[in-house]
């Protein structure tokens, strides 16, 4: 490997390399935010792939050669070389070795690190950087194999802390680097969930993170399954969380919810359309679950639009109809789609489509109407646009309060009409429904949305609340005062109540 100078591993001496990242120096503590303001503006959500590819002046991310030998490794860049030893973790065995870097040779380690960066506190990072404040972290990479001895330093912990120094101006960044294969993608997105959640450092946002652990689960519990070594566990969920170590279970226990989660706020699966122009079949992605068109997709940046947050849909409808426990039902005998959580993820799949068709066809729908809310057409009058009756029923009936009410009063006409005792609702969806049944699942929530308390002038102003007994009262009063049925499984059932 041929280079124009070499660097000693671990060494704090670096030629400058201000030019490399002038772009992104900033003076003053005013600039900084207007810089960091001006980067969320241009990317909507940012990530620490975005000041790298700046810090490039947008080229692609620079490789390096690696050569390793039994005490020192060496990592080659056209302009440099860095060489050093090879130290080892005592505790895990892994390789790594410690280097500063400039900024231009890093890159984003994605399938381990998805998360996007959070304005506030990387405006804090970044303040307390340029007030030369010490940073204790070391940014930590892995070497990443990207042909026949050819690399790349991908940054997957330390995000907020290496884009805050690159902002206040630093030169180089100081890195633990793990040594090529030393951390499968498995185990170094596991540690650093862990780290995040676990062990109670800052926590990531469940939804950028839902898909990798989706896929966590599914690829662990797989190889629980056919590992002899666990042999003495049942072939259950149970049985896989009891076979982890303790600091292991809360994270694959939660990474379970979101095996079953992500079937409805994010898979998507291939469909086929003939191209208008040319005639020929094509295929494309579409999502799996109609609910997801109505579902914010960035708690961050649209929080306050008139869409669903995913919190509202975790706390009510998913785990309403989600098992909330590991389940004890051995597998190992089951095909894969007879297994609980299969089940569950399909026919949850399946109400939310029907929920997404019967109410909220009209969500966000508007009129144009009179300043004085008729809908006549005066000429001169003053106009505005007000949510139409359907859309404002769509809009009261998916306020907090009201879904948390009608989502358990659901499940419950399901459960009457599986013929279900009361220990079994929670695992009301690990079971074949047939055709028959979901008609009437439909026509349940054809009553709810039918359902006229919803517009009630008494009602509505709690529907957004948090004090349930409060809205049930409010429910249960105007329902006597209008001699109409309650809302409950049988009203919803169309049974008389015995």
């Amino acid at each position: 490997m041929i280079a124009e100078e070499h660097v000693q591993m671990g060494a704090v001496t670096e030629p400058p390399i201000e030019d490399e990242i002038e772009d992104i120096k900033v003076p003053d503590k005013t600039s900084i935010k207007q810089k960091i303001g001006e980067l969320f503006d241009n990317n909507g959500e940012l990530h620490l792939r975005d000041i790298l590819k700046e810090v490039r002046h947008g080229g692609a991310v620079n490789f390096c050669n690696a050569s390793q030998g039994s005490a020192e490794v060496a990592l080659a860049w056209p302009e440099r070389t860095i060489n050093g030893p090879i130290q080892k973790e005592e505790r895990t065995g892994k390789l790594f070795a410690i280097a500063q870097l400039p900024a231009t040779l890093l890159s984003v380690d994605e399938s381990v690190n998805p998360r996007h960066l959070q304005r506030g506190r990387l405006e804090k990072l970044s303040e307390a950087f340029l007030d030369r404040q010490t940073r204790f972290q070391l940014t930590q990479c892995r070497l990443l194999r990207r042909g026949e001895g050819v690399y790349e330093v991908a940054v997957f912990d330390g995000s907020h802390g290496t884009a805050a120094e690159v902002l206040a101006g630093a030169t180089s960044i100081t890195c633990k680097i793990y040594l090529a294969d030393q951390l499968s993608d498995e185990e170094a997105f596991r540690w650093n969930t862990e780290a995040h959640s676990a062990l109670r450092q800052q926590e990531f946002r469940s939804r950028v993170l839902m898909s990798r652990r989706a896929k966590m689960f599914e690829s662990q519990f797989a190889k629980f399954l056919q590992n002899p070594l666990t042999n003495t566990f049942p072939r259950s969920e149970r049985g896989f969380i009891s076979s982890l170590p303790t600091y292991e279970r809360a994270l694959e226990f939660d990474s379970i919810f979101d095996y079953v989660y992500y079937a409805v706020l994010e898979d998507t699966h291939e469909i086929e359309y003939e191209d208008a122009t040319t005639g020929e079949l094509k295929t494309m992605e579409e999502p799996s679950c109609k609910l997801q068109k109505y579902i914010r997709k960035d708690e961050q940046q649209k929080r306050g639009g008139k869409m669903l947050g995913y919190d509202l849909l975790k706390s009510t409808i998913l785990k309403e109809f989600v098992q909330q426990d590991p389940s004890d039902k051995v597998v190992t005998k089951l095909a894969k789609e007879e297994w609980p959580r299969e089940q569950e993820r399909r026919n949850l799949v399946r109400l939310c489509n029907i929920l997404a068709d019967e109410t909220l066809e009209h969500w966000g729908e508007t009129q144009e109407v009179t300043a004085d809310g008729s809908a006549v057409n005066k000429p001169r009058s003053r106009k505005t646009k007000q949510l139409t009756p359907e859309a404002a029923v769509s809009e009261n009936l998916w306020k907090k309060g009201a879904v948390r009410i009608w989502s358990r009063r659901l499940r419950d006409a399901i459960g009457l009409e599986l013929g279900l005792a009361n220990a079994d609702l929670q695992t009301i969806f690990q079971r074949p429904i047939s055709q028959e049944i979901w008609d009437k699942i439909r026509a349940a929530v054809k009553s709810i949305y039918n359902y006229q308390a919803w517009i009630s002038d008494k009602v509505v102003p709690l529907l957004g609340g948090n004090v349930i007994g409060e809205i049930e009262k409010a429910l249960d009063d105007w329902a006597d005062y209008n001699k109409q049925p309650h809302l409950d499984a049988y009203y919803l059932l169309g049974r008389v109540r015995p």
